[in-house]
């Protein structure tokens, strides 16, 4: 009996000697590990969008112990024993409390704001040395890393758009992190209208239109905030827009929401002269920080007039929109942007008829007038009536000339009526015809790429897309309507009366010689 007891003595000895061998293959027991002779090394990657030179430095907020222990095969690092860093400042150390507790307060809910948070309380004494987007020579521990200076590139067309960052990165070992650092972007579009409609509707945002001169434009522009807004005390915003001559902004009109929220208050519109007659207009914010978050739009809608200066043709009347934002979370507060968004373009385009007076061999004839009309919700309407004060579309010729030429339209369907006829010929009948137009609704450059008018079997129109013109050959018939004196309608008359004069006598004739008998 005793030997059994001892046997199975033995035999539970050697099960939990079994067990414990097993569990230490599982996890083993955290242990110190040496930092590597020459530290570590943290590789940053920028946002591809972010086309700045930038230069980062890293500050030690935490330091610590670094141990490693096996989980499921897997080592794991952890820092103990952690303390304030060199990268704070020693003054302040004591206010913070104590680091372990600080360190255990943070998540990745709020890491943007303790990030926010800590870099007031930085230090001179940066840790490490960056080069060509490395940051080599790092001890374990936390660190706050950020933009130390960040230049955008330019070119000749364009400013490519730079943002600052600043980021908490714990540090155990080699290690790649992605920037935080996105730049916002702004999307610019028209609305167009085809007014011939009997009930006409707005399209669908676009990049081009067409107007007739004088006709109210409807633009929205879309500035989406960048990541990283958190870091931020306040946050300046401005969407600058460079409006061709041909364009007039109704300064009544305009509204910038976030959402449902109007914003307009936080705006300030001002103006300055840009090259070949255009006009700047700059809305600016010195601090929109707590109305957006990341990826936050930012709308902004007005109305402009297409006016007496606006381009017929190809060249249209272009619109162009960049945002300036504060791009430095290091230097928030000052209400001066540092970041500049490429341009987005628009273009509004308008065209124009020449009608040419000639008669059936092609000469040109003069003494005539026309009037055009545009079908405008289902009427016709005198197209130099459309719009008002000068901004209206445009008419040249006289009764002395034989050209006729309308300027400003859109696309749509006319008619048109001589009201002066030549002397000496027949007044035409009124002409109906269709201007079509197709230009890139969808392009970063917009383009017009059609241009076509269709009327009756015997009125061509000739398009030039560039001067956005058609070209059409008005002909009158020389003649009248009743047959002139001492022409071949006298002559029918002279023989039809001879006839008759002559068949008047053969009756009578007849007749008496059936009386005489």
């Amino acid at each position: 009996m005793k030997r059994t007891k001892r046997i199975f003595a033995i035999f539970m000895t050697l099960a939990l000697a079994m067990s414990m061998l097993i569990v230490s293959s599982a996890v083993s027991f955290a242990a110190n590990v040496p930092t590597p002779e020459g530290g570590f090394t943290v590789t940053i990657t920028q946002n591809p969008d972010d086309k700045g030179t930038h230069t980062y430095e890293a500050y030690q907020i935490f330091s610590g112990t670094l141990s490693s222990e096996t989980k499921d095969g897997k080592t794991v690092y952890t820092l103990t024993d952690l303390d304030w860093g060199s990268g704070i400042k020693d003054a302040d150390k004591e206010g913070l409390g104590s680091a372990k507790t600080y360190a255990e307060g943070m998540s990745d809910s709020n890491a943007d704001a303790k990030a926010a948070e800590l870099a007031g309380h930085l230090s001179t004494t940066t840790s490490g040395t960056y080069s060509n987007g490395q940051i080599t020579g790092l001890q374990p521990g936390y660190y706050l890393i950020q933009d130390a200076a960040t230049s955008p590139v330019s070119d000749s067309n364009t400013t490519k758009p730079a943002a600052k960052t600043k980021f908490i990165l714990r540090v155990v070992a080699d290690q790649t992190v992605n920037a935080k650092s996105s730049v916002p972007s702004v999307v610019k579009k028209v609305q167009d209208i085809n007014d011939s409609d009997a009930t006409p509707a707005l399209s669908g945002l676009q990049d081009s239109a067409d107007y007739d001169i004088g006709d109210t434009i409807p633009y929205t522009i879309t500035g989406t905030i960048g990541s990283g807004i958190a870091n931020f005390d306040s946050y300046s915003f401005q969407f600058v827009d460079e409006m061709s001559k041909g364009l007039t902004l109704d300064q009544s009109s305009w509204d910038i929401k976030v959402g449902d929220e109007s914003i307009k208050s936080l705006f300030e519109l001002t103006s300055a002269e840009g090259n070949n007659g255009a006009t700047i207009w700059t809305w600016a914010a010195q601090d929109i920080r707590d109305k957006v978050q990341d990826g936050s739009e930012v709308v902004l809608t007005y109305n402009c007039t297409l006016n007496k200066d606006a381009v017929v043709g190809s060249a249209g009347n272009p619109n162009e929109v960049y945002l300036k934002f504060d791009n430095n979370p290091n230097n928030s507060g000052q209400g001066t942007p540092g970041g500049e968004t490429p341009k987005d373009k628009n273009i509004v385009f308008t065209y124009k008829t020449v009608f040419n007076k000639v008669d059936k061999d092609n000469n040109p004839l003069t003494g005539a007038d026309f009037k055009l009309e545009k079908k405008v919700n289902g009427e016709w309407v005198d197209v130099t009536t459309l719009g008002s004060g000068n901004n209206k579309p445009t008419k040249t010729g006289s009764t002395a000339g034989s050209t006729f030429e309308f300027k400003g339209l859109d696309d749509g369907d006319y008619k048109l009526t001589e009201t002066t006829t030549p002397e000496g010929y027949n007044t035409i009948d009124p002409i109906e015809f269709t201007i079509t137009a197709s230009h890139d609704v969808t392009s970063d450059d917009p383009r017009l790429t059609a241009l076509t008018g269709t009327g009756g079997e015997e009125f061509t129109m000739t398009p030039d897309l560039s001067e956005g013109s058609l070209t059409a050959d008005v002909i009158n018939e020389k003649g009248s309507t009743l047959p002139e004196t001492g022409g071949i309608g006298t002559i029918i008359f002279y023989v039809l009366g001879s006839l008759l004069v002559v068949g008047c006598g053969i009756v009578l004739i007849s007749k008496k010689r059936m009386e005489s008998r």
